[in-house]
């Protein structure tokens, strides 16, 4: 690989510490690499992640709490008869767990205060790659992909430990990092 001399603009190795024609100095400017200080690591989003969760199953019970009474109405003896009412009861629970989620993380993290709930508790924000807060359809998007490569091993969270900027897949995709306030 080569670069080229910002003085000059000759050609030179990239392993070259001084341009082979002008003799100005070459160095790799430091801005242009990832301050892994900013940006915030596996361990402090997998705890702000536990504690929006226990937030959200809070408030999904709470949810429950108040449907349950209506749809309990129903008796043992009945069972039989309403069985498939149950089973649809399941899916609109979990229908109301990811729309809740997906509302939840969206809102809070095009917010003013650009975190959840677990993410201020954390001391870290959501921003788009130029440290700018993100939209309600971007933070939307981030969390659709969070579903989609959660889906495939949670593949989506493992690129947190490898990447430069530590982003999930699903940061790479919408173009987001997660970084201390």
């Amino acid at each position: 690989m080569y670069s080229y001399c910002p003085e000059c603009e000759d050609k030179n190795e990239n392993s070259a510490t001084e341009c082979k024609n002008c003799d100005h100095e070459l160095r790799i400017d430091s801005s242009l690499e990832p301050d892994l200080s900013l940006y915030a690591g596996f361990g402090r989003r997998a705890v702000a992640f536990i504690i929006d969760e226990v937030l959200l199953t809070l408030i999904g019970f709470m949810i429950i709490a108040f449907i349950a009474p209506i749809v309990c109405d129903i008796t043992p003896p009945y069972y039989e008869l309403y069985k498939d009412l149950f089973n649809w009861i399941d899916v609109l629970f979990y229908a109301i767990d990811i729309v809740l989620t997906l509302f939840y993380f969206a809102m809070m993290e095009s917010s003013a205060g650009q975190a959840t709930f677990g993410k201020d508790v954390m001391g870290i924000i959501v921003t788009d790659l130029e440290g700018n807060r993100i939209s309600f359809t971007k933070a939307f998007m981030r969390h659709i992909s969070k579903l989609i490569t959660t889906a495939f091993f949670g593949i989506g969270y493992l690129t947190i430990i490898f990447s430069k900027k530590r982003q999930g897949l699903y940061d790479m995709i919408v173009g987001t990092v997660v970084v201390y306030r």
